[in-house]
Formats: C-alpha cells, structure tokens, sequence
C-alpha cells in the first residue's frame, strides 16, 4: 500500500558512519577524562588512609601533611604540593584539604579542565 516491505530494511551505510564517528567521538573524550578521575579517586583513597592511621590524633599539621604526601606519592600522585594541600589542626579537629585543578588537552586548541576538591575532617576525643 504504501510501499514494499524492501524499503524498510534498517540503517543506511551513512547512519552507520555518524554512529560510529559520535562513538569514536565518546571514546575518545573518555580516555581523556577518566585519568582526571581516576587521578582524584587515588587522593581520596589516600585521604581515607589518613583518616584510618591511629596515629594521627597526636601528629602536627606538618606531620599530617607529610604523612600524606607519602601516601599520595605511594598511590602515583606526585604533582600535589603545599598548595594544593592544606592542613588544619586544632582543639580536637583535624581538617585537611585538597583542592587542584587539572588540564589535559582534548583536540588542537580545546581542553578539558577538571576541578577537585577534597576534604577530610576528623574530630578527636
């Protein structure tokens, strides 16, 4: 009636190549991506194994912030210095932050910025 049945077959060879090129696309962004994050996973793994030292209740700040930075250096972080960390230790509370910002380039001019920022707040008794 409206015609054959031959001209509903599925996809055409140009659709294929636009699906394919959006996914190239995707995938490509993601392995540009996905080490920012997994980047600031390692910090925040590394936070949590501050959080968990017994010790850490009767280190100074300095002690603190060296105590992390091993711990970063450990887990493959090596571009965070003292100013990305910054450690506040008072009366009964420990607050330790990271913030930084990453760049990685995408295509020719274009780049992909990431903003990170973790804190790690402890009370002690």
């Amino acid at each position: 009636m409206f015609g054959t049945i031959h001209g509903q077959r599925g996809m055409t060879g140009i659709s294929w190549l636009l699906l394919l090129a959006l996914l190239g696309v995707l995938v490509f962004m993601g392995i540009k991506v996905v080490p920012m994050y997994l980047e600031n996973y390692a910090v925040k793994a590394s936070l949590q194994g501050l959080a968990e030292d017994a010790e850490i209740a009767n280190d100074s700040a300095s002690e603190v912030y060296n105590s992390l930075s091993k711990r970063l250096d450990v887990n493959g972080i090596d571009s965070l210095g003292r100013e990305h960390i910054e450690v506040d230790k008072s009366q009964g509370a420990l607050t330790v932050t990271v913030t930084y910002e990453r760049q990685r380039p995408l295509i020719g001019n274009l780049e992909v910025i990431g903003y990170f920022e973790e804190v790690l707040e402890l009370e002690f008794r």
